[in-house]
């Protein structure tokens, strides 16, 4: 396999990854570093949650991506080569962006090769069996075989960066072939226990190891010296079970089983699914192509700075200048000092500001299904946004992945029930999402008053004050005043926008006036809206109308009237024929000659009747003095 050195000072972050599948077990894959979001060749966008534009970047996934597309400036093609059960050599590449297997060659060798390897000239060896052979990078034929006296099959193979080849998997010991001498195995290091499941990959200044245990499968950290000896070594832990073979390509360590390719992030140690084999052919070995090709990638604020190769940007950076900027990544093939400067524009997007209704209420008539106008809450929630885009989902997935977006006239299943909106800028991937909740309210009942009849007197303009308060118990029944407002208004337009609210004491001039009610839930602020009519009408006298007067008198100054009616109405009482009230007795009362007016509360038809309230004196003295000479009942 061929060595890659790449001196980044760059940064990774985290994303969700696919599980890989081992045996009929499942293997969980951990999140693993974002590729760079990239709009176009070199140019990447991001989405800046705090609408300050600036915003930590990535610059090593960035780097990669730079380095992957112009490794060809350099004579290198990107790729992963990898040698299957059934004697094949593949390529994987565009390993990053849309990874595309392909089958290079089938090989001739007796045994099934179980590893593959390429040095920095591009020559391709694979492990079969007890031989190492050489064969040609096109058509898989053997070109030179080198045979060795091993207890059981070579299943490893690998190249440092000085052309010296490692072998193992038949028992605890590595062996190394020197350089030019390919046909001595030398002693290189023997772990005491298990054996190479596949490859020795030098990455950065450390070499790498699959290694096999009666436990499953670890990652090695060996530490070598200048000339690639052996000092010591850590286990990082487990690999994915079945794990036979190891590459690094253009930045990044990768794992292969018999049904998976997939990346390795070292720290922490993370895995994340490239590609799947598909074919039933099971994969073993890997090398990528450019594993001994030594380049070093830096990214500088300006062009002036990469070109001198000074304040190289830490891995871990926030743009300087609000809503992106250009950034100059250089690439150095530290074996030519050939140097590519390619000029990266970042470009930082704001996301989409909102405000959450939290709650969305949709008052109800128990009769009428709930419908929620979810179009109409947009304005509320964008603002005065005008470039950014809103859809309302189900589920906080479908949500993120921009699916299934609800109807704007929505029937929700449940209640309440959660809707999941998402937001974004127009132009860009930039969005954003929130939650709200959508419930019903029943509307208030509105329990309808009757019509109030007003009497003025006859012959005059009709000129009333209408206490219009004395329907709220009829309209509220059993409803608590607390809980729930009545207002009265001289329009329905005015009732539904619940503005201009009568007095309680309505002035009328008209005998006939409509007055309109708004009955709202105080909390919710559903409501529902009804009326009912004040008719003015002039007095008539013409009230046939049967009725007695009984009169309590034969006091000086404590007599009283009642008034009985023969036949059912409404009616009212008067002793003026001015003012009426619904008592039909007065008391109280002095002696003498009293008019009695009884009103139909309906019609304002008018009957009255004269009662004179009698007193005689107690005593009498007939002396001729002129002082209560005679007795006499008064006012008879």
């Amino acid at each position: 396999m061929r060595y890659l050195c790449l001196m980044f000072i760059l940064f990774s972050f985290n994303l969700t990854a696919q599980p890989l599948t081992d045996a009929g077990n499942v293997v969980e894959i951990n999140p693993a570093k974002t590729p760079a979001p990239r709009l176009s060749d070199n140019v990447f966008t991001y989405c800046d949650t705090n609408a300050d534009g600036f915003i930590p970047i990535d610059l090593q996934s960035i780097s990669n991506l730079v380095l992957s597309d112009h490794a060809d400036d350099f004579g290198y093609d990107e790729g992963i080569y990898l040698c299957t059960a059934g004697s094949k050599v593949l390529l994987v590449s565009n390993i990053e962006t849309n990874p595309q297997v392909t089958q290079i060659c089938q090989v001739g060798t007796p045994s099934t090769p179980f590893d593959i390897a390429a040095n920095q000239d591009g020559d391709l060896y694979v492990c079969a069996g007890d031989q190492i052979v050489k064969i040609n990078s096109a058509t898989c034929a053997s070109q030179q075989v080198y045979n060795y006296s091993v207890a059981s099959a070579i299943n490893s193979l690998s190249f440092d960066r000085n052309y010296n080849m490692y072998m193992g998997g038949f028992s605890s010991s590595v062996y190394r072939l020197n350089s030019g001498d390919y046909n001595t195995m030398v002693p290189w290091h023997d772990f005491n226990q298990g054996m190479a499941a596949g490859d020795f990959v030098m990455y950065g200044d450390k070499m790498y190891i699959a290694w096999r245990t009666s436990g499953g499968c670890e990652l090695f950290e060996v530490t070598v010296d200048a000339a690639n000896n052996y000092v010591s070594h850590i286990v990082l832990g487990d690999l994915p079970g079945q794990t036979f073979g190891l590459a690094s390509e253009l930045g990044y360590l990768y794992g292969v089983t018999p049904g998976n390719l997939y990346r390795i992030n070292l720290n922490p140690m993370t895995f994340q699914n490239i590609v799947t084999n598909g074919s039933g052919d099971s994969w073993y070995g890997a090398a990528g192509k450019n594993e001994a090709v030594k380049f070093e990638v830096q990214t500088f604020e300006s062009i002036a700075d990469a070109q001198a190769n000074v304040n190289a940007l830490p891995s871990f950076w926030i743009n300087t200048v609000s809503g992106g900027q250009t950034v100059y990544v250089t690439i150095r093939n530290v074996i030519t000092n050939q140097i590519v400067t390619i000029p990266v524009e970042l470009i930082v997007n704001t996301a989409p500001s909102y405000t959450n209704p939290q709650t969305l209420t949709q008052c109800y008539d128990s009769a009428q299904p709930s419908i929620f106008d979810l179009a109409a809450a947009s304005p509320g929630i964008l603002g005065s946004q005008t470039d950014v885009t809103i859809s309302y989902h189900g589920t906080e997935a479908d949500a993120l992945a921009s699916i299934n977006p609800l109807p704007n006239l929505y029937v929700p299943t449940t209640d309440p029930a959660t809707v999941y909106v998402r937001l974004v800028k127009n132009g860009t991937s930039c969005f954003t999402t929130f939650s709200m909740l959508v419930r019903t309210v029943a509307l208030p009942v509105l329990n309808q008053p009757g019509d109030i009849t007003v009497c003025s007197a006859a012959n005059v303009p009709i000129d009333a004050l209408v206490p219009i308060n004395q329907q709220l118990p009829q309209i509220l029944g059993n409803q608590d005043s607390a809980t729930y407002q009545v207002s009265f208004h001289q329009s329905l337009t005015d009732a539904v926008s619940s503005v201009n609210p009568l007095p309680p004491l309505y002035h009328v001039s008209a005998s006939v006036t409509p007055v309109f009610i708004r009955i709202e839930n105080i909390q919710s602020g559903c409501f529902s809206t009804g009326s009912f009519t004040i008719n003015a009408f002039q007095e008539t006298q013409n009230l046939s109308l049967q009725f007695s007067v009984d009169a309590h008198d034969w006091t000086d100054g404590n007599n009283a009237i009642s008034v009985s009616v023969d036949e059912s109405g409404d009616y009212e009482y008067s002793l003026d024929g001015v003012n009426y009230s619904d008592d039909h007795e007065f008391s109280g009362l002095p002696i003498g000659v009293y008019s009695i007016y009884v009103r139909d509360k309906h019609n304002c038809g008018v009957g009255m009747k004269e009662v004179i309230l009698l007193m005689y004196p107690k005593f009498f003295t007939p002396n001729r003095d002129g002082f209560h000479d005679f007795w006499n009942v008064k006012l008879a």
